[in-house]
């Protein structure tokens, strides 16, 4: 298919969201939103956008942003509710996400899924770690 003069199919020519995902397909599947609200949300979302990282610093500062609208936000207690760790076991978001998808499809699918997830969480924490 040809495109017309103009048109192109880069990430920013789709529709972003303006505000936090909807709740409506968790709380449908699971009866729970998968991610808590903030009020810093909408901001971070317009942020979030490869022409941000010009970079090392603002790459870092884009998966922190990241983040931030992914694992931060994610409504662990809740989850928890409905797969809870084994005694002596502390899951964090990711992994209590993990865990809630393997109730949907295998566990091998559910890592394959969260994969991106936990990639820019570890980038966020690589900005830590590097040597001043």
């Amino acid at each position: 298919m040809q495109r017309k003069s103009g048109e192109s199919d880069t990430p920013e020519s789709r529709r972003v969201p303006s505000g936090p995902p909807s709740p409506k397909m968790t709380t449908q599947k699971f009866g729970f939103s998968l991610f808590r609200t903030h009020e810093v949300v909408r901001n971070l979302i317009s942020e979030a956008h490869r022409f941000r990282s010009t970079d090392q610093g603002s790459f870092f500062a884009l998966a922190k942003d990241l983040a931030r609208l992914t694992a931060d936000a994610i409504d662990t207690a809740a989850i928890q509710k409905m797969v809870t760790p084994p005694k002596g076991e502390k899951w964090g978001s990711l992994k209590s996400l993990e865990k809630l998808i393997t109730q949907k499809v295998d566990p091998g699918r559910a890592r394959v899924l969260l994969v991106p997830l936990v990639g820019i969480y570890e980038l966020r924490h690589a900005d830590a770690h590097l040597p001043s």
